[in-house]
């Protein structure tokens, strides 16, 4: 009861295992809820009836949450495919080659905004690294006013201009 999965919500939840996911396309829930998510995007990979099922399941249901404890960030091919499932146009299954350049960008730029944070950087190397920020969010009104806000600051004090052009990325690219 405290968790409220009786009352209205009695016939509005089930629990299956992995190998049952082809209920939830029989009779989907409100909400597909897949623990050890992982797992299941991995067999979805090596199998293409698995992939079939598992598919058909998250389109099934009107909210789907993809739990996993396991690290993933080793495994890009299984964090497509659980993007694959939450967002099948964002990220079509045959655009793998796409993600891997995309989430090397990302590692790559989020370096770099480390590197701005560090305030004994040598300005050389923040300057070189803002203008690679810029070259690469030319169309970024606001970034481009951020960046040029640090390049005018003070270089040797505490970089706050820098470090707003830091959390910015951050928040809106969401790198870190």
């Amino acid at each position: 009861d405290r968790l409220m999965l009786g009352g209205v919500f009695r016939h509005r939840w089930q629990v299956v295992a992995h190998d049952d996911l082809s209920l939830a396309v029989v009779r989907p829930p409100d909400l597909l809820v897949v623990d050890e998510a992982h797992q299941v995007a991995q067999r979805a990979l090596d199998d293409e009836d698995e992939a079939s099922i598992v598919e058909a399941a998250a389109a099934s249901s009107p909210g789907l949450l993809l739990l996993t404890a396991t690290p993933i960030r080793d495994n890009a091919r299984v964090y497509h495919h659980l993007l694959h499932l939450i967002d099948p146009v964002a990220h079509p299954k045959d655009g793998f080659a796409e993600f891997e350049v995309r989430l090397r960008l990302r590692e790559d730029m989020a370096m770099s905004i480390e590197l701005l944070a560090d305030r004994a950087m040598p300005w050389e190397l923040v300057e070189e690294t803002l203008e690679g920020f810029a070259e690469t969010y030319p169309a970024d009104a606001f970034l481009a006013g951020a960046i040029a806000a640090a390049r005018a600051a003070d270089h040797d004090g505490d970089r706050a201009e820098v470090q707003e052009v830091a959390d910015y990325l951050r928040d809106t690219y969401r790198l870190s």
